[in-house]
């Protein structure tokens, strides 16, 4: 890289990381795997090197998560061998920039090698092997993958002779796609900032309903496409600070609710559970009508926590099935104060207790990551796919309302027969619209196997999903 500097137009707040290394939620400090990676070019630290200026940076108390929350920022330049650094926090927060500006989440491990030099390792955050399941487990092609062994890196080094952090090797190849327009939804470049904690608690103890303070603070943080968080960091927080949560009389006669129905159903199934703080947290129950309806139905079910209930502000998620007279069945309910992975495996660990241990064949939900991992973990076994509903609900939205275009993506979806009928006929109908650059129909063609029709023919669905417009 020729110049004389590296213009990033960047105004990053150094000090702020006094407080330690790890920036993000999801950053791995760490130096156990260091050993495990070569170092390219070791030797190439006396190059002719490009400074990185302190004096580019100013102190105008902004954390790194505010400086990246942006989706749309000017392209980074990449890192090269020989770039050196005044600090390994400058050094950081240049990789933060540029991983940000790419589209993709980061890992970093530090620590020092065997002849006692300080180094770091920042790696995408999909790197490293999946984890090995059972040998008697059935493969799940619609498993939730997230390491897929990317070998995308950055190697830094710290030289004594110079007192500076030199770039010693860099690899910038993905085996996966990029999404910098999404790169404000990668968790560590997420952050629920002071001004929007406050104005949730504000809007909380006015009496503001959970959905409208959540999509008002959103709104003035620019949207979810630019507010730099999620609506689950903020139901997160309120969930802290005991919205969304169970009472302490409500728990008690939630409680005796149980144990009256119980007394009256023997075969009643609950199950409940407290936090560190020994406040209920989340509860499942079923009745024996629910038990029995699963024993002749629960070969496919729906697992849906779309639903809201007013009076607690909490997720509610029913389980459903359909009988053979086509009509909804409850299988059984959860209630719970936080949309998590633990929350939702719990969940489904008490479920399958209650149906004496017998997993469905088929599970249909939203495409909540934190409900995908879950499923994962604790239904190996059982093929997991996405609602089509919730799906090509949000499709006129996601192609900016074009009626035409949704209209024949509807018919591609729901008329081909075979796999690669719907592969030759999307690509057709997303170049004649010109979608080709829409990221959301990207990466809803990415997971097809999971929702798509023509996908899904092997898969007995039992009337739980059919074509709306019919």
């Amino acid at each position: 890289m020729s110049g004389s500097g590296i213009d990033l137009d960047l105004a990053w707040d150094i000090h702020l990381y006094s407080q330690g290394e790890q920036v993000c939620d999801d950053l791995i400090v760490g130096d156990d795997s260091v050993e495990d990676h070569e170092e390219s070019s070791d030797q190439n630290v006396d190059v002719k090197e490009q400074p990185m200026q302190v004096d580019q940076y100013v102190d105008d108390e902004r954390s790194d998560a505010a400086i990246i929350e942006q989706p749309l920022q000017p392209v980074v330049p990449a890192p090269y061998i020989g770039m050196h650094f005044p600090s390994s926090e400058v050094a950081h927060m240049y990789y933060l920039r540029f991983a940000f500006s790419r589209g993709f989440g980061v890992v970093k491990n530090g620590g020092s090698s065997k002849d006692g030099r300080q180094r770091v390792i920042y790696l995408c955050s999909r790197g490293g092997k999946p984890r090995s399941v059972s040998k008697k487990a059935i493969p799940d092609k619609n498993k939730l993958v997230t390491k897929i062994e990317c070998e995308c890196h950055m190697y830094l080094q710290f030289v004594e002779s110079r007192n500076m952090w030199v770039v010693t090797g860099f690899w910038d190849e993905h085996n996966h796609i990029l999404a910098p327009y999404h790169s404000h939804k990668i968790k560590c470049f997420r952050e629920l900032k002071d001004w929007a904690k406050k104005q949730l608690e504000l809007n909380d103890n006015s009496g503001v309903p959970i959905n409208s303070n959540i999509s008002a603070v959103t709104e003035m943080g620019g949207g979810p496409d630019h507010c730099g968080f999620t609506e689950c960091d903020c139901r997160n927080y309120l969930a802290k600070l005991g919205r969304g949560s169970f009472q302490k009389g409500d728990a008690e006669a939630l409680m005796q609710f149980f144990r009256e129905a119980k007394q009256n159903d023997p075969k009643f199934y609950y199950s409940y559970k407290f936090d560190s703080d020994n406040r209920l947290e989340i509860v499942f129950w079923a009745d024996s009508t629910s038990q029995s309806w699963y024993e002749f139905f629960g070969n496919v079910v729906t697992f849906d926590a779309t639903y809201i209930v007013n009076r607690f502000d909490l997720p509610v998620a029913p389980i459903v099935g359909v009988n053979h007279h086509g009509q909804s069945i409850i299988f059984g309910c959860a209630m719970m104060t936080h949309e998590d992975t633990d929350s939702y495996k719990w969940i489904i660990s008490n479920w399958l207790d209650c149906m004496g241990g017998k997993a469905p064949k088929t599970i249909i939900t939203d495409q909540s990551a934190a409900m995908k991992k879950a499923i994962a973990e604790t239904l190996s076994d059982t093929h997991h796919r996405h609602c089509i509903w919730h799906i090509l609900d949000k499709l006129d939205a996601r192609i900016g309302n074009k009626e035409e275009a949704g209209e024949d993506i509807r018919r591609v979806i729901y008329e081909s027969k075979t796999e690669a009928e719907f592969e030759s006929l999307w690509d057709l109908t997303i170049s004649h619209h010109s979608l080709q650059d829409n990221e959301w129909l990207t990466s809803m063609f990415e997971v097809r196997n999971s929702w798509v029709p023509a996908y899904l023919n092997e898969h007995f669905l039992g009337g739980n999903e059919v074509d709306p417009e019919e």
